[in-house]
């Protein structure tokens, strides 16, 4: 699974769907009446951010060069921290079917999608064309999985 589709003879590249990055936010924060936010918006702030994000990791240090981050990569203490704290932390629409990140976040919290276009990646599954008939089924469960997130409703 790639953020990008792969230009080769050999090689297919099938979308599966785009996970929508947002920021969660305390009721109280000012960025929680905000219909959509900015990496821009988000200089300065200090976030919690669990330690295996994947490339979202390096994104969030080039687009927001000015935030402080948190890291954590025990999933009991994470989920602890943020129960416990009004800091912000990013999900995306992917985060809820995650059965091991994705549960146990704070229920209070106000999310607020990322409006850059960079916050929005698709993805897809690359696979060798031969294996296609093997591949097929795999690919269907994800994007039928994938549909069922497809916002942050």
């Amino acid at each position: 699974m790639l953020n990008h589709s792969i230009d080769d003879p050999k090689i297919a590249s099938v979308y599966l769907g785009t996970e929508n990055l947002a920021v969660n936010f305390p009721p109280t924060s000012p960025f929680s009446k905000e219909k959509e936010i900015s990496f821009k918006d988000l200089s300065g702030t200090s976030f919690l951010v669990a330690q295996n994000v994947g490339f979202w990791g390096e994104l969030f240090k080039t687009e927001i060069p000015n935030a402080k981050f948190l890291y954590q990569d025990d999933k009991k203490e994470y989920s602890q921290l943020l129960n416990f704290s009004v800091m912000p932390y990013f999900t995306t629409n992917l985060t809820q079917i995650d059965d091991l990140w994705g549960k146990g976040l704070p229920k209070d919290r106000i999310i607020v999608p990322v409006s850059d276009k960079i916050a929005h990646q698709k993805f897809y599954a690359c696979f060798l064309k031969k294996n296609k008939k093997r591949i097929e089924p795999l690919i269907e469960k994800l994007q039928n999985k994938w549909e069922t997130v497809d916002n942050f409703d």
